[in-house]
């Protein structure tokens, strides 16, 4: 895991952002395989739910970040409003600063 993390910021400091965002994106994939072992869709989803709700003051639930997972891993798209399981958003929109990180 301390690879992956690593890799994340790694990505950050070179401004990759794409990197950094599918790599983030999988973080709970694999965290939620270290704790249960029920299919990828419901520990990932609970796994949001549990540990950053509280982050994201609940604007962004565990299946809003699940359709965006699917739709970035693989399909390579913001768009989820074709993803089964999302609650209320249907696009994410990315933005960086113009400073570096």
């Amino acid at each position: 895991m301390d690879e992956i993390v690593i890799s994340l910021k790694t990505a950050l400091m070179n401004n990759n952002f794409t990197a950094a965002l599918m790599i983030a994106l999988a973080i709970p994939d694999i965290c939620g395989k270290l704790e249960e072992k029920k299919i990828s869709s419901s520990r990932y989803i609970e796994w949001i739910d549990k540990y950053m709700d509280s982050k994201y003051c609940g604007m962004l639930s565990g299946n809003d970040c699940y359709a965006l997972r699917c739709s970035i891993l693989h399909e390579g798209s913001d768009d989820i409003s074709t993803q089964k399981k999302k609650d209320i958003l249907d696009k994410f929109y990315f933005t960086t600063l113009e400073e570096d990180i």
